[in-house]
């Protein structure tokens, strides 16, 4: 069976993530092929494989997603809701910007 389009997983969330490598694994631990497996989740079979091969080496917690990589804030979260409502309520005049966003 070929998959003809390949599923984005990286639009899940992390919990959704685990749970559909969980369930792959599952799955091929319940005698399914990795590329059956593969081709219903419209996955490439070596993701199926990578998988297995983290949850032999790890067990379910090797499943977990990734932290995502990046720098920390740098507004509080309040600092980020503020400048949020001003660019949605007022126009750029209104605030006095030379430019528009």
């Amino acid at each position: 069976m070929r998959c003809t389009k390949a599923f984005d997983a990286h639009t899940l969330s992390h919990i959704a993530l685990k749970e559909l490598r969980r369930s792959a694994v599952q799955r091929v631990e319940a005698r399914e092929s990795p590329e059956f497996v593969a081709a219903g989740l419209r996955l490439n079979r070596r993701t199926i494989y990578r998988w297995l091969q983290a949850y032999q080496t790890g067990g379910t917690a090797a499943l977990t997603a990734k932290p995502i990589p990046g720098a920390p804030p740098k507004l509080m979260p309040k600092q980020t809701a503020i400048l949020a409502r001003l660019v949605r309520e007022k126009t750029p005049d209104q605030l006095q910007f030379p430019y528009a966003l």
